[in-house]
């Protein structure tokens, strides 16, 4: 299986909604239906995509929260996760994040996304809703 990881392009805007709809929830209870919005609203970060033999198979983005730190999502298509893709975008993700002087990658997630995140070497800092985690980028 050949992933590509590659920068999001405004050309992808079609294909990655389709990819979106094709789940129940974009991430920690966002409807499907609001993909377009969705989309619309991490254009202000650093946006990858991961394709499969032309497929679209994985989004990752991550968004400014302030000059050191920036929040993370992450969303691979069903049919999909448990193959890698996921940590193949956030080692992509990370790499951008240390040679911009990012210092800090923050994520809320739900419980069934935890230990993949604790494996990637985030940290649980908060409970609430979901599960806040934050990967520090000055200790790798």
């Amino acid at each position: 299986m050949q992933v590509k990881i590659r920068p999001y392009k405004p050309s992808d805007f079609g294909r990655l909604r389709e990819m979106y709809s094709d789940s129940e929830e974009i991430c920690m209870g966002i409807p499907s239906s609001y993909a377009e919005t969705w989309i619309r609203c991490l254009s202000d970060g650093i946006s990858i995509i991961a394709e499969l033999n032309g497929r679209l198979v994985g989004h990752a983005v991550v968004t400014p929260l302030n000059g050191k730190e920036v929040s993370l999502c992450v969303h691979v298509r069903r049919g999909f996760r448990r193959r890698g893709i996921g940590s193949k975008m956030l080692r992509y993700l990370v790499d951008v994040c240390r040679k911009w002087g990012y210092e800090r990658i923050r994520i809320v997630t739900d419980e069934k996304a935890v230990g993949f995140f604790k494996k990637m070497g985030f940290k649980i800092v908060r409970v609430g809703y979901g599960y806040e985690m934050v990967l520090d980028l000055t200790r790798l």
